[in-house]
């Protein structure tokens, strides 16, 4: 049987710079990590079935979360000219288990409302090659 997770104890790391050591990415509420490799369809007359060659594969994390205004590398880690380097334990409690890579940090919407908090979202699009423990 499976062990299963509270997505409340993940934990997210980021560097400022490619090269830089990554510090704890607070107050996100929310993340997903696309992994998916295409696919081309391959299929030519004659074929009995359709036939597809498979892509390499993509990393891309989206990151939602509440606005701190006294973080500024939220913003600052956007205009890195070498990218970061990010880290996504999906548990804290399992801490030999993560994804890991380098990438390029972009801040896409910060959005409020008068019902709602201010919150942050933004996308992490790899900037190279992508391990996973």
């Amino acid at each position: 049987m499976c062990a299963q997770y509270s997505g409340k104890n993940g934990v997210l790391y980021m560097s400022a710079t490619a090269a830089g050591a990554a510090v704890p990415f607070l107050y996100r509420v929310d993340w997903s990590f696309n992994s998916a490799a295409g696919t081309s369809a391959v299929t030519h007359m004659g074929n009995s079935n359709a036939r597809y060659v498979q892509h390499i594969p993509d990393s891309v994390i989206t990151l939602n979360g509440m606005w701190d205004d006294t973080w500024d590398a939220y913003w600052d880690n956007a205009r890195s000219a070498d990218g970061v380097r990010f880290y996504l334990y999906p548990t804290s409690l399992v801490a030999t288990k993560y994804w890991y890579g380098p990438a390029w940090w972009s801040v896409d919407t910060i959005e409020g409302g008068l019902d709602s908090p201010v919150t942050e979202s933004g996308t992490l699009s790899a900037n190279g090659d992508w391990g996973q423990y």
